[in-house]
């Protein structure tokens, strides 16, 4: 039987997440005490323990903070091919840095680096999971010329 290892969608702490990955954004738990924020979600908060939260939408790029290559996928019918990269996508939001771990969807392991800055896409699995990834912010290249002196 083929099945791929998906999320529980369901779980209390990271419903709300995939109910949003469904509309393509991304957002984070917040502390209503303190203004933390936090990731991965948690019953309460690590800094002032307040057990009240809300949901944020967070910044939509971050930059690679750490990364590594898989060649020998594990994990059965995986849904990118091997090689594929996992990063650790560092997004900073005001008062707090958050680390998110990700795979780039659609990179050849070649060209990561750190620092590269990446935005999500949302890549749906089935009718009620959409999963993000992270690609790399495809930069416009702008020519600068000079018009000729006459």
């Amino acid at each position: 039987m083929n099945r791929t290892i998906l999320p529980d969608i369901n779980h209390p702490d990271f419903a709300f997440f995939w109910t949003k990955c469904r509309d393509e954004v991304l957002t984070v738990p917040i502390c209503q005490q303190c203004g933390r924020k936090r990731w991965p979600p948690r019953p309460i908060c690590s800094a002032c323990h307040s057990p009240d939260y809300t949901w944020i939408e967070i910044a939509s790029r971050g930059r690679i903070y750490s990364w590594t290559v898989t060649h020998r996928n594990m994990v059965p019918h995986s849904i990118q091919p091997t090689p594929y990269v996992i990063a650790v996508v560092e997004i900073d939001e005001p008062r707090d840095t958050l680390r998110l771990l990700g795979g780039l969807w659609e990179t050849p392991p070649e060209i990561v680096h750190l620092n590269m800055l990446v935005e999500p896409v949302f890549v749906p699995v089935n009718d009620v999971l959409t999963l993000p990834f992270w690609r790399p912010v495809q930069r416009r290249h702008v020519i600068a010329c000079e018009s000729p002196v006459r």
